[in-house]
């Protein structure tokens, strides 16, 4: 089966650049502290030999958290970091905190991927998925940016399974056509399956 790398690609990359926004309007405050403490975290954390290490990053992803509990990028570092560590309910834990404050779309999808793929709670994940489409409507609603559809497709493959999935993205043909990512998406909503998805996703 082709792996659904494209889809992958996407969502990982709105996360990344969420974060990316965030870090640079952090870097535009008088205190660009949270920032900086988020990027010792990682060079820490990225260079760690043993779990020690692992655990100083951590710290300082919490110190940056506890200055700016709005800036998204060291929620994002330790929830990740706390997934490969197989300590998905913290990872959770983690991300329910970020979603209180600022929630966006892509990152209520990923609590929904954790109840899924960690802990099992396909009810849970069901639930999420559907707040993330309520999310994406609101937010096209708000602003008119196409690009938000081109994202609910992964979330409508989530709760209304393939063929619903294929028959979104052709839906939205005439207003997603010019997205580069588009007819790649379309066709890769052909092979998708879930479990396959969930499994690479981290």
């Amino acid at each position: 089966m082709q792996k659904i790398t494209t889809l992958l690609y996407l969502f990982c990359t709105v996360l990344l650049t969420a974060s990316c926004r965030d870090s640079r309007q952090a870097a535009d405050k008088d205190t660009p502290d949270p920032a900086a403490l988020n990027d010792k975290a990682m060079r820490i954390i990225t260079q760690a030999r043993d779990s020690s290490a692992v655990y100083e990053g951590l710290f300082y992803l919490d110190q940056a958290i506890a200055m700016d509990s709005t800036y998204m990028a060291p929620y994002i570092n330790k929830m990740n970091t706390l997934l490969r560590l197989n300590m998905s309910e913290k990872a959770l834990e983690t991300l329910q905190k970020l979603n209180e404050r600022k929630a966006i779309p892509e990152n209520v999808m990923f609590e929904g991927f954790i109840y899924d793929r960690e802990l099992g709670d396909t009810a849970r994940a069901r639930e999420q998925y559907l707040e993330a489409i309520r999310l994406y409507d609101e937010q096209f609603g708000q602003t008119g940016d196409s690009v938000l559809l081109l994202h609910k497709g992964l979330a409508i493959l989530f709760t209304e399974g393939r063929e619903a999935g294929i028959s979104y993205y052709r839906q939205y043909g005439s207003t997603l056509a010019y997205h580069p990512l588009y007819g790649e998406l379309k066709r890769q909503a052909e092979y998708f399956n879930k479990e396959q998805f969930l499994r690479e996703l981290w």
